[in-house]
């Protein structure tokens, strides 16, 4: 009987694969939870602001599907956030308009209903098609606590996203 600490080391791992594109930044952890992502990206950032719907030790508490945050960022970071959201399109413009560069994930292939907490469950595909009517993006696959190359089948995706620049 000892913990799993499985999905613990693979959200640490997330954090610290968007370390080096935060260096020297002003950063934005949406969906910050506790904070600990918060402080893995102090380490390197200018600055690093939490928004979460509770309180939970990061400044700012927010309905991601209803509210735009007040401020401007140079990279927003949110790892397992868009499948608990039943309009993720509202948090994707409000990211769009307020930082150039978005680094998130999310489960891929996940059964319908498998995660009580998911109000979304999508495919690689479905993701991708979401994220690039806004941004060009490269991804990666994370299976546990290894972040690599795209695949075509990859239990969560994580992606690195420029904001798509407007006329």
């Amino acid at each position: 009987g000892g913990r799993d600490d499985t999905v613990e080391r693979a959200h640490l791992a997330r954090y610290n694969f968007a370390k080096p594109y935060c260096a020297g930044k002003r950063v934005a952890d949406i969906a910050s939870g506790t904070g600990y992502g918060m402080k893995i990206l102090a380490a390197v950032a200018r600055s690093v602001e939490g928004y979460d719907r509770e309180r939970l030790g990061q400044r700012y508490v927010i309905d991601l599907e209803k509210q735009d945050w007040p401020e401007n960022y140079d990279v927003i970071v949110s790892f397992e956030t868009i499948e608990h959201l039943a309009n993720p399109d509202f948090f994707l413009a409000n990211a769009a308009r307020s930082a150039p560069l978005l680094i998130l994930s999310t489960p891929t292939g996940e059964r319908p209903g498998a995660n009580p907490f998911h109000k979304q469950a999508w495919s690689a595909a479905e993701v991708k098609a979401l994220l690039e009517s806004r941004y060009l993006c490269e991804y990666r696959c994370q299976t546990d606590q290894v972040i690599g190359p795209d695949q075509e089948t990859c239990p969560t995706l994580v992606a690195i996203c420029n904001v798509i620049p407007g006329p």
